[in-house]
């Protein structure tokens, strides 16, 4: 009789980096995403007397490695498209239903805090204001996202510690979609990074397991995607 071994299944599920990466990590890259990760950084906290859109600088640098993806993709595009969509449905019933629809209200409500994300709310006014914008919050958004955490911040953190890579990425994805209105006298936003950390987790892991951000960039897109399309139609 065969002994269940979860162990075993999710070493074997999750392996060395899965099934390898599709996008080399050289020094040239590392430097990039360093260097870009600490100008977020200091923007994100107002301590540098500018802001600039950095992805447009980023994306181009990494020119190679975003090839390679494609490339990775091309190779196997049924399974790219099929992980992709599955995973669309997990971070929804995960990330949005469970942790950002029930657990973050519950935890509101206990609080007496009225738990709005004012980085979406802010993102949502400007897409009535100008639908233009969906190709960015959809399209452009993601892709940078996925880029710049997966391949960037994981890829660059996992060198240290694996496990310490998760959970670091996921901090600073939540961080990205809090820390303005956080920053503004808005400490309750602080009570909203579970959820984002949830839904960048699933994505890392994906990542981890595919060796590819393609399908994570996907499933990311539909997750913006959906839910601004009845904004959009709603207006």
């Amino acid at each position: 009789m065969r002994r269940w071994d979860s162990r075993g299944r999710v070493r074997r599920w999750y392996g060395e980096a899965g099934r390898g990466y599709d996008e080399r990590f050289g020094r040239w890259e590392a430097w990039c995403v360093g260097v870009f990760w600490v100008l977020m950084l200091l923007m994100w906290f107002r301590l540098l007397p500018f802001a600039l859109p950095l992805w447009i600088v980023l994306l181009p640098l990494l020119w190679r490695p975003i090839g390679d993806a494609f490339r990775g993709s091309a190779r196997r595009p049924g399974r790219i498209v099929a992980t992709g969509l599955v995973t669309f449905v997990v971070l929804v019933a995960l990330a949005n239903v469970l942790v950002q629809g029930i657990l973050q209200p519950m935890i509101g409500a206990a609080l007496g805090v009225p738990l709005t994300n004012l980085n979406t709310a802010g993102g949502m006014e400007q897409l009535r204001a100008q639908p233009w914008l969906y190709l960015l919050f959809v399209v452009v958004g993601p892709f940078e996202e996925e880029v710049s955490y997966r391949y960037g911040l994981f890829r660059l953190l996992e060198r240290v510690n694996v496990p310490v890579a998760h959970v670091a990425t996921g901090l600073v994805f939540a961080l990205q979609h809090v820390v303005v209105g956080w920053l503004d006298g808005h400490p309750d936003q602080l009570l909203l990074i579970p959820g984002f950390v949830t839904f960048s987790v699933i994505l890392t892991l994906l990542y981890r397991r595919t060796g590819n951000f393609l399908p994570g960039f996907l499933a990311h897109a539909l997750a913006n995607g959906v839910p601004l399309a009845f904004v959009l139609l709603s207006s």
